[in-house]
This record gives C-alpha cells, structure tokens and sequence, in this order.
C-alpha cells in the first residue's frame, strides 16, 4: 500500500518509499515482474492521495515491525494498531512420539536430527540457497529437509538435502514440524510469518534471520541471526542447548487465532 510498485523493499533496504516518492525503483525484476511500464512514481503519488483522502481509514498490522514501517510512511497520521497473525492451535500441537518414529524411518532419517524449513515457494529470498550452502557444514549427525519444493528444485539441490513437495494435509504437516530438531527460516523478505508459530506450537524451538517480525516471534524459544548468517548454525548446534518443548507450545498460544479473532472484532465494534 505504502509504495509505488514492489510488494516488498526489506531484502535491499529500499527507503525510496519513505525518502523520494518511490523516484528510482530498486527492485523492477522481482515479483509482481514487470517488463515494460516504468510507472511506479506515479503508482505511488496515485496511492498517496486516494488513501490520505480516506478520513476514517484504520490500519492493522500483523507486526510491530510492519506498524514501525506504517509510522515512517505517509499513512503515519492514520489511525494503526498492531494484531498479530494467529494459527489453529487445534490443529498444531507435538505429535505423538511414535508416529514421529515411523515417518522418520519412512525418509530412513530415524538416527539424525532434522533441520526442517517449509515454504510454499522456494527461492532465493527465502533462503534456498543458504540451506544449499549449510548442508556442506553440517555434521553427519544432521540432515536437512524443504517442505514445499518442486520437482526443478528437487534435482538441483545438494543430495544432503530431502525434498518434499508441499502437502495440503495439516495432520501431515504437524507431523513434519514435529520431528524436526530446529525449524530453520532463512526468510530475507516477511511480516509476521505463521509457520515460524506453527513450528513453535508443535514444540519445535527455531532458528531464524532477525527479518521483520520474526524476532517477535522466537524470543525465547530458538536463535536468532542477522541475514545470511548460516555460516553460524553449525556453532549453535554444538551448544547443544535444550528449548524446553512445553515452553515453545507455550508461547505460540499467544498467536491463538481465536485472541486474533476476538481483537479484529473488538477493534471493529469500537469503530462502528
């Protein structure tokens, strides 16, 4: 909403949406890909307008952090509140020991320890390419799994790598979440992402790079890297530090999406 045309400016620090009007575009070749108009000035003075002259528009982040980009655009004036993206706690929760076991032995992994990463879309700014380059630094006692890539991607990665392809199945998927050691998100580019809560109510501490609300997220119940850290994973690991799986379940209750619910609503009967 706040910019001229990319639906993401965090993997290169773009500030033209806070500084110039979105005068120079620093990002024409990623998604939504464009090959001929040159508009995005225009997009953003368009923009700029049509929402100013919205007297009563309210603004919800899903992030402390998109609500700190919301106060440093145009729109800062505009009321804005923080509610946080919620998931079914009903349907992620640990799974029982012994259908972990069995899936394990399915992937013949049942003796390592499972590095996990889920996507719906597998790419360079969701960290594709540093999963490939941590595999190469791992110990034998680990092993990698993507969830979510395709059959391209699945004959070009590093053979220490276990590709599946993604699944619609949620029982599946708890399942997955819950056999991993660490769920790994090399995310360069997101707002409040579910799968890290998802992971975390499954009892799964996390790994992630400190990208837009992430941080909000893990606290206490993983690590924390500066984009393109991967490099210190290993040394982490050798810590051999323990998140405690009841406190990791504990947290992603914050993110209920009946709390999520319950405060769109009050939110929407205080305006009305």
């Amino acid at each position: 909403m706040l910019t001229g045309f990319c639906s993401h400016f965090e993997q290169i620090n773009c500030e033209e949406w806070k500084t110039n009007n979105c005068r120079k575009c620093n990002v024409l070749k990623v998604y939504p890909y464009r090959f001929f108009a040159l508009n995005h000035r225009e997009n953003f003075l368009i923009k700029k307008e049509k929402l100013l002259a919205i007297k009563n528009l309210t603004l919800i982040s899903p992030s402390e952090w998109m609500d700190s980009i919301v106060c440093h655009s145009f729109l800062k004036n505009k009321s804005h509140y923080v509610i946080n993206n919620g998931i079914n706690l009903e349907k992620f929760f640990p799974e029982n020991h012994n259908k972990i076991i069995e899936w394990k032995r399915k992937l013949n992994v049942e003796n390592k320890k499972v590095l996990l990463g889920v996507a719906n879309v597998w790419n360079k700014q969701k960290g594709l390419e540093d999963f490939q380059q941590l595999c190469t630094l791992l110990d034998d006692e680990y092993v990698i799994i993507l969830v979510g890539t395709n059959l391209i991607q699945k004959k070009k990665v590093k053979k220490k790598i276990i590709c599946l392809p993604r699944t619609e199945s949620i029982e599946e998927l708890r399942l997955i979440y819950s056999s991993a050691e660490y769920f790994v998100n090399f995310t360069y580019q997101d707002t409040f992402p579910t799968v890290n809560i998802e992971a975390l109510a499954c009892g799964t501490p996390i790994i992630s790079y400190r990208t837009g609300g992430c941080a909000e997220i893990v606290k206490d119940c993983g690590y924390l890297l500066e984009k393109g850290e991967f490099a210190q994973v290993p040394s982490l690991l050798k810590r051999n530090i323990k998140f405690n799986e009841d406190k990791c379940v504990t947290r992603a209750r914050a993110f209920d999406k009946k709390i999520m619910l319950r405060k769109y609503m009050n939110l929407f009967n205080g305006l009305i």
